[in-house]
């Protein structure tokens, strides 16, 4: 039984030295490949961050755009609801003016007939003209 075993030796022993060179490139190839493996598992979980982080810094840009939409139409109904208010002021002045040049219109054409003089002083003295009869 010991011959045997020393005898089983001595084979895998000379089987070795006669082809060492194979089962040195196929230690090293295995060792090349879960190397490998393990190198492409790290590259994945790089990749898995970076695309994690990006999605987050999208939902986040994503976020700051909605309020800044949200901030702008705010701005745009402020403006809409000033711009209403200044037309309706414009009216409403635009109204007293015309009121009151018909006034005036009226005083103005009654005086003349009344008091042609005076009429003709104030046209003078309010807009520079000069009365030439």
């Amino acid at each position: 039984m010991e011959s045997e075993e020393t005898s089983m030796k001595k084979v895998i022993l000379q089987l070795l030295l006669k082809h060492w060179k194979e089962i040195l490139l196929v230690v090293l190839s295995c060792a090349i490949f879960f190397k490998m493996q393990s190198d492409m598992n790290e590259l994945q979980k790089a990749y898995d961050t970076a695309r994690e982080s990006y999605e987050q810094q999208i939902e986040g840009l994503q976020d700051i755009h909605d309020k800044e939409l949200a901030e702008r139409e705010k701005a745009l109904q402020t403006y809409r609801d000033a711009l209403a208010l200044l037309e309706k002021q414009y009216e409403e002045e635009k109204a007293r003016i015309d009121e009151r040049t018909v006034e005036r219109r009226e005083d103005l054409e009654e005086s003349h007939s009344e008091r042609p003089q005076e009429v003709i002083e104030e046209i003078v003295e309010q807009f520079g003209f000069e009365y030439v009869e």
